[in-house]
C-alpha cells in the first residue's frame, strides 16, 4: 500500500504539470515591474478544474480559468492578462470590463509565453485542442492571430496552427527584445 501512495504522489496530471511549468517560466520573463510576474499560485483545483492566477505583489495580473475534458481531450480557457497595477480578477469579475481596452488592459507578452508554455505541456499530456470563447470580434481576431479556428479552437496536432502561434509568440517576443529560443525549452 505504501508504494502505491508514493506512486500515486509522483504522478502529475495536465493541470499539475501546467502549474509547474507556469510557475516556472512565466516569472520575471523581461524583468519588468509594470509587466512581470513574481509567482503562480492556482485555486480551486480539481482533477479537471482549475484556476490559476499569476501575481505581481498583491496585484492579479494573470487569470487563467481550465476546465479539461479528458474524453474529448481538450482544454476551454477564460485567460484575462494586465499591466501594471490593473488587478485581473477584479477586472474580470466587473461586467463592465469586458471588452474595454486600455493602457493596462492586456499584457502580450504575458499571453505568449503562457500560450508558448501551454502548447508544450497540453501536447505533452495527450490534448489535443484548446477551446476558446471570445467575447467579442476585436478579441476573436486577435485570438486568430495566435492560429485559433475562428478565435475559438486551436489544434495542437495542426503543424500550420502551431506555426502561427510561434509566430504569435516570436513577435511578442522581439518587441520586447525577447528571443524565441529562450525558456521554455527545455520545458523543465
Amino acid at each position: 500500500m505504501p508504494a502505491n501512495k508514493a506512486r500515486e504522489a509522483l504522478e502529475f496530471g495536465p493541470l499539475d504539470l501546467l502549474l509547474l511549468a507556469m510557475q516556472r517560466h512565466l516569472v520575471a520573463i523581461e524583468n519588468s515591474a509594470e509587466r512581470d510576474l513574481d509567482r503562480v499560485e492556482v485555486q480551486n483545483k480539481t482533477a479537471t478544474d482549475a484556476v490559476f492566477l499569476g501575481f505581481h505583489g498583491t496585484v492579479r495580473r494573470l487569470v487563467l480559468a481550465v476546465t479539461m475534458d479528458q474524453a474529448q481531450r481538450s482544454v476551454e480557457i477564460v485567460l484575462i492578462a494586465t499591466k501594471r497595477n490593473l488587478d485581473a480578477l477584479d477586472f474580470a469579475m466587473n461586467q463592465q470590463g469586458l471588452g474595454q481596452t486600455g493602457t493596462d488592459v492586456g499584457n502580450s507578452v504575458l499571453i505568449a509565453a503562457l500560450l508558448h508554455v501551454a502548447a508544450f505541456v497540453l501536447r505533452g499530456t495527450n490534448i489535443e485542442e484548446i477551446r476558446n470563447t471570445p467575447y467579442d470580434a476585436r478579441l476573436r481576431a486577435y485570438y486568430e492571430s495566435m492560429g485559433f479556428e475562428n478565435g475559438e479552437r486551436f489544434f495542437l496536432s495542426d503543424s500550420a496552427r502551431l506555426e502561427k502561434l510561434f509566430t504569435f509568440v516570436e513577435t511578442k517576443y522581439q518587441a520586447r527584445g525577447l528571443a524565441l529560443a529562450r525558456r521554455p525549452l527545455p520545458l523543465f
